[in-house]
């Protein structure tokens, strides 16, 4: 194995190719998840580790040990019928503010 990946998005579009694409390659994968999400939707091989939805409280401790090399996939896009109260804070808070709690 070259070391331990943490993909988080690991479910969506880009990041169940992208974890297939590291195992392939002799990484040992681990892949974020929100709790409503089932570990089948992510790419067979991939470790499930359960995450709090992106903000500037979530705590990555858990999902950090023994990691050595993090691609932050996850992010707020596409949202069609948006029913948040204020859309752009949301987007914010996800993507900017979740960002940087994991940085």
């Amino acid at each position: 194995m070259k070391g331990t990946v943490l993909v988080t998005g690991a479910s969506g579009f880009v990041g169940r190719f992208l974890c297939m694409r590291l195992i392939s390659e002799s990484w040992n994968v681990r892949g974020t998840l929100l709790e409503s999400e089932s570990p089948s939707c992510l790419a067979d091989k991939v470790e499930p580790v359960t995450v709090e939805p992106l903000g500037r409280n979530t705590p990555w401790t858990h999902a950090l040990t023994g990691v050595d090399t993090i691609i932050h996939l996850a992010a707020r896009v596409h949202i069609m019928d948006d029913h948040a109260a204020d859309p752009m804070t949301e987007f914010r808070t996800v993507n900017v503010d979740g960002t940087a709690q994991l940085a």
